[in-house]
């Protein structure tokens, strides 16, 4: 099964994330102290948004969405015959490629992937559906 993965061009630098541990744990903590329902349910609410990890890949089946937060995991599948357009646009670091997916409902999705992955992903789409419209950006 071919399966290629997204770059994640807005993953969290592994500052944020110790911030974000440290200030949902210390506003737990403060809930505590003051007794204070609504500090602690942000708090929580923080400390697992930092938690919360997301994974595109492109793969026969479509495209998947996993979500994973300690316990949970979640899927949100765009199926081949349901996406009509493809836009391949440059991306501005010159060694990538931004590719637009376009669904029926015009919910639109953009990934990113090397130069490689992104020509073999167009190759997968008019593959698995022929009727993909596959556009370069002007």
């Amino acid at each position: 099964m071919r399966e290629y993965r997204a770059e994640g061009d807005r993953e969290l630098q592994p500052v944020v994330v110790y911030a974000g541990f440290a200030f949902g744990i210390g506003m737990m903590v403060l809930a505590v102290l003051i007794r204070s329902i609504y500090t602690g349910v942000v708090g929580a609410v923080i400390f697992l948004a930092v938690l919360l990890t997301r994974t595109i890949k492109v793969s026969e089946q479509g495209i998947i969405t996993s979500y994973n937060l300690l316990l949970w995991r979640s899927e949100a599948v765009w199926h081949w015959d349901e996406i009509m357009e493809i836009l391949w646009q440059p991306h501005p670091s010159g060694t990538k490629v931004a590719l637009h997916f376009t669904k029926e409902s015009l919910m639109a999705r953009r990934l990113i992937f090397s130069t490689a992955d992104a020509e073999a992903v167009c190759e997968l789409a008019q593959e698995m559906n022929p009727k993909i419209e596959i556009t370069e950006e002007d």
